[in-house]
């Protein structure tokens, strides 16, 4: 008994033995049926050789005809989507597609200098005067023209994730005695407030309204929206349905500023992970995305090759459709710039530089980085934990 093994090695010992013991069984009464099945298959590749060896040249060439039309065909369904895509950008259907550059500002904004910038598109604030001083018809449409005497396209930025209190809809009594649907204020960008989106509230206020944020963006003449914070969906966790809400909120807000202004353009920016959605895909424009390349973690600094590759894979499916991405990058180096330019243009993507501030000044103009709000660095200098999103 002494030399018996004990414990854990008699316990181990016995549930291998009875591990051998039930696996054995199990293939006896498999064995048969894995057997058939092996028999049947060979039995079938057997036949077809000698059917294959059976065949004259002529059959030959008609059987493999005949197989390469039923792969075609396959390729074809495959990619009928692809297909109507392109159809529908030579129909002129996808008019932002030919888009090769674009301006990026929401702060500062000043007509006479905007109207100066040379872009493709303008995408910009649609209140000057610290968002309070609506762009009037007459000024959205000077903008819609270069100064090189080309026209182009000018987008109203507007955030549907976070309530601005500089707004024209944000009531001072909020401040104290908030409605239920307002959220804490972002540290990370002063003066912004989450809200929780699926609220019928706060869809009054952006698109449903009789007075609604979207109206008013389409009535001063704009030829789009620029849709921010779409991503903040993912900041509840605890609602199962708030990314299913996100995409209903986009879709119907799509579907309003479409009835009233048809060819209306509708280009939410980052949440790309939405865009697995065949359904989020078809009642967008375009993608703006930041920091696809830098600076999702600390400015200036390169991502992390994974999440740079999954977000492209992602982006890719946007752009089989024949449909942008505007890509942002805050970076502070003319080199970094130049360097991140030419890699921008090789994955497809319209590139701008801009400061994070987003206030039309030179990108590479030195900065106190734990100052500059919006950065990274700002919100770990100034923000407790969990203030931010």
């Amino acid at each position: 008994m002494a030399n018996q093994p004990s414990g854990w090695r008699a316990k181990a010992i016995e549930l291998a033995e009875s591990f051998y013991i039930i696996g054995g069984a199990a293939w006896l009464m498999i064995r048969p049926a894995v057997l058939g099945i092996v028999t049947a298959i060979g039995s079938l590749l057997k036949s077809l050789g000698t059917w294959w060896a059976a065949l004259d040249g002529l059959a030959r060439r008609r059987v493999a005809l005949c197989g390469a039309a039923v792969l075609a065909l396959l390729c074809a369904w495959t990619w009928s989507d692809t297909a109507g895509h392109w159809l529908a950008h030579q129909r002129g259907m996808r008019p932002l597609y030919a888009v090769k550059s674009w301006h990026y500002q929401l702060d500062k904004g000043n007509v006479d200098a905007l109207a100066k910038v040379k872009a493709d598109a303008l995408v910009i604030d649609y209140a000057t005067g610290g968002g309070k001083i609506p762009l009037t018809p007459l000024e959205v449409a000077r903008l819609k023209t270069g100064p090189d005497g080309r026209k182009r396209f000018v987008i109203a930025y507007m955030s549907i994730g976070e309530a601005e209190q500089f707004r024209y809809y944000f009531k001072e009594e909020w401040k104290s005695d908030p409605p239920e649907w307002l959220g804490p204020e972002n540290c990370q960008w002063p003066g912004a407030h989450k809200v929780m989106f699926w609220h019928d509230s706060w869809k009054d206020l952006i698109w449903r309204g009789r007075k609604a944020y979207l109206k008013r963006i389409v009535e001063a003449g704009f030829d789009g929206v620029y849709l921010d914070r779409v991503d903040i969906y993912d900041q509840y966790p605890d609602r199962d349905s708030a990314r299913d809400d996100m995409i209903q909120f986009v879709t119907d807000l799509s579907a309003t500023a479409r009835a009233m202004k048809p060819g209306f353009f509708v280009l939410p920016q980052n949440a790309d992970d939405l865009l697995s959605e065949p359904t989020y895909r078809a009642v967008i424009d375009g993608l703006g995305r930041e920091d696809l390349l830098h600076g999702a973690h600390e400015t200036g600094k390169r991502n992390p090759s994974q999440e740079i590759n999954a977000a492209q894979k992602r982006l890719d499916l946007l752009l089989w459709e024949w449909k942008p991405v505007f890509a942002v990058e805050y970076l502070q180096t003319t080199a970094a710039l130049n360097e991140a330019r030419k890699e921008m243009l090789s994955r497809g993507l319209v590139p701008t530089f801009q400061p994070r501030a987003l206030d039309g000044n030179d990108p590479t103009a030195p900065v106190d980085l734990k100052k500059d709000v919006g950065t990274s660095e700002y919100a770990k200098a100034n923000c407790a934990k969990g203030t931010t999103w």
